[in-house]
């Protein structure tokens, strides 16, 4: 198996223990991971991409895309009022485990 990485780093943002633990169990499953990626195409089952700016050729039978996130911007209007308080992904960009945080935070001063 094999993980190419657009970014310089894999898991960034991730907790350094957390991060840790994945990099072991990653490596103890022989996951190969590639930083600094470009996907060039997909055809065929065989995926296109250069590294370092040498192109290289990947067969595959399934692939997951992990594209990043944005904060939702839906009510970026009312942001700023008292009346609202905002948490998760139209707040910030975050894991679940903090979302749940936040709101719950926030319920405390309700």
């Amino acid at each position: 198996m094999t993980v190419p990485e657009m970014q310089d780093d894999v898991a960034a943002g991730v907790f350094s223990m957390v991060k840790k633990l994945l990099l072991k169990r990653l490596k103890e499953l022989h996951v190969n991971v590639v930083t600094k990626v470009k996907i060039n195409r997909m055809v065929r089952k065989k995926l296109s991409y250069t590294v370092y700016g040498v192109e290289k050729l990947l067969e595959f039978d399934d692939v997951v895309l992990a594209v990043g996130n944005k904060p939702d911007e839906t009510f970026a209007k009312l942001k700023g009022h008292e009346k609202y308080t905002f948490v998760g992904d139209c707040n910030v960009v975050a894991t679940a485990v903090e979302a749940i945080r936040n709101g719950a935070e926030i319920s405390l001063k309700i």
